[in-house]
């Protein structure tokens, strides 16, 4: 009886061993099963994140109205627009991939968001080309950041800025001297950074707009973006047309031979001098002119010779970056200027060479200043002085398709050249508070004049090539290299276009 019962009992305690082994080595395998699940399970749930150009952001803030794309990182409007303004570099990429919204590239500060999202093949990191990724998702230009921003770097931003400009930390484009504020070193050196700089900071505390003062021209230190641009004042109305003398009437009558209004289509095939030689001027009978030109005409006047006439811009971007109106009668409104001219943007290179060839023929050859003679005589036996001088613009502006950028009276050069020191005819220097500047704005033959006296000084030096005096002609250390590159490839892309075969 004792015997059946102990036996009874072992195999009861037997059989329970058995069941807590077995039982422990299915926990011991089900819990070796869940961390492979898991990894695999986060590994499709995160793969998707590591593609992502943009690491995710919290609390980025957006204009009211507006909401936050990540990819591209930019504020989009409930009407669907992104917030620019953009990079130049991305603006030429859009010009040249959508031609029919060249205007909208060049002119806009908000793209359709589908327009933009058709550029994103051109980003890198999640930044749009001409700049690098910089922390929280930010993108470091060498003259701006684009945001937008996370609500810790405004807040860091409001506590550094007096109240009446705290307003500037809600843009989504902050100018390169806010970087601190997103909490770290930029790749970008900030461009001729020094103890006047910050002298200039600090006064800027006591008052939000800095009185110029006689100093400051436009190779000043600190270049700044123009993020945000104030409206610009009423243009006065055109001066009436002055009492001409017979003189005056055969002077005019020639201007309106050689350039009256340039047309991109249909032009007259011409042949062009030897770059050593000066040409001259056909005359042909052709009606007196009593008036202004009506616009849209370009290159028929230089300041000089009529002031007011504003054929490449009616805008003033240094006067509106001070919150300044222009006070001084112009030709034309905006509408009517190059910049504004729709067929104009819509030209690739060698339309917009073709279409401002007069205006060069007339700065280049048909001058006989002292900058002309002494340009064309150092271009002789090295390159096409008129092509050399285009491939400089072409850096400067695309040939004109480019506004003033312009931050607190500070631009990073003026007009269709992008001038940034002015100097006489004697090589005095002129500074940037005189009038002389608004025909160095506004007007295209003016402008590209004092460009050319520019470049007289540099070839005056001796570079033996067109690399040489474009490095010498930027003189920013450390971008000089990559300046000269670029114009001795457009000049190259101009040769390219045979613009000597057509007027």
């Amino acid at each position: 009886m004792k015997a059946s019962t102990y036996s009874s009992n072992g195999s009861r305690v037997l059989s329970l061993l058995l069941g807590a082994l077995v039982f422990s080595c299915v926990s011991r395998v089900e819990e070796v099963k869940k961390p492979v699940a898991a990894e695999v399970g986060k590994s499709r749930v995160e793969r998707a994140s590591d593609v992502k150009l943009t690491p995710p952001v919290q609390n980025v803030v957006c204009p009211d109205g507006t909401r936050f794309n990540a990819n591209p990182r930019v504020c989009v409007t409930r009407a669907g627009f992104a917030l620019g303004p953009f990079p130049l570099e991305l603006q030429e990429i859009c010009r040249q991939k959508s031609p029919s919204d060249a205007t909208i590239c060049v002119q806009r500060q908000d793209w359709p968001f589908e327009l933009l999202m058709s550029l994103i093949s051109s980003y890198q990191m999640g930044c749009p080309p001409g700049t690098i990724p910089g922390q929280s998702g930010v993108c470091v230009a060498p003259d701006a950041i684009y945001g937008p921003f996370t609500l810790q770097q405004v807040m860091a931003c409001r506590a550094a800025l007096p109240a009446g400009k705290q307003q500037q930390c809600d843009d989504v484009v902050w100018p390169q001297e806010f970087l601190k504020f997103t909490n770290e070193g930029s790749a970008f050196p900030v461009v001729g950074e020094s103890e006047s700089n910050k002298s200039d900071q600090r006064s800027n505390d006591k008052s939000d707009v800095r009185k110029p003062s006689s100093a400051d021209t436009d190779d000043s230190p600190s270049w700044k973006r123009n993020v945000q641009s104030p409206n610009m004042g009423t243009i006065a109305p055109p001066p009436p047309p002055p009492v001409q003398t017979s003189q005056d009437n055969a002077r005019e009558s020639s201007s309106s031979v050689e350039v009256s209004t340039i047309t991109p289509t249909n032009p007259t095939p011409t042949p062009i001098p030897k770059p050593t030689e000066i040409p001259r001027a056909i005359q042909t009978p052709q009606p007196v002119v009593e008036e202004l030109p009506k616009a849209p005409t370009y290159c028929v006047y230089s300041w000089e010779e009529r002031p007011g006439t504003a054929d490449f811009t009616a805008q003033n971007r240094r006067l509106n970056s001070l919150l300044k109106s222009v006070n001084y009668p112009l030709d034309r409104p905006q509408e009517s200027t190059l910049l504004a001219n729709k067929d104009f943007q819509s030209l690739d290179t060698c339309g917009r060479a073709r279409f401002l060839k007069a205006c060069f023929q007339k700065i280049v050859f048909e001058s006989s200043a002292p900058a002309a003679q002494t340009f064309r005589t150092w271009a002789q036996g090295r390159v096409r002085p008129l092509e050399a001088h285009m491939a400089i613009v072409m850096k400067e502006s695309r040939l004109g398709l480019w506004h003033d950028e312009c931050w607190k009276g500070q631009c990073k050069g003026v007009g269709i050249a992008r001038v940034k020191v002015a100097r006489s005819t004697s090589g005095k220097r002129i500074a940037r508070e005189d009038v002389v500047w608004r025909g160095i704005t506004h007007n295209i033959l003016t402008n590209l004049q004092f460009s050319l006296r520019m470049l007289a000084v540099k070839a005056a030096a001796g570079p033996s090539d067109l690399y040489q005096l474009a490095y010498l002609y930027n003189g920013l250390p450390g971008k000089q290299e990559r300046y000269a590159l670029d114009v001795d490839k457009y000049y190259k892309e101009l040769l390219d276009c045979r613009i000597e075969d057509r007027n």
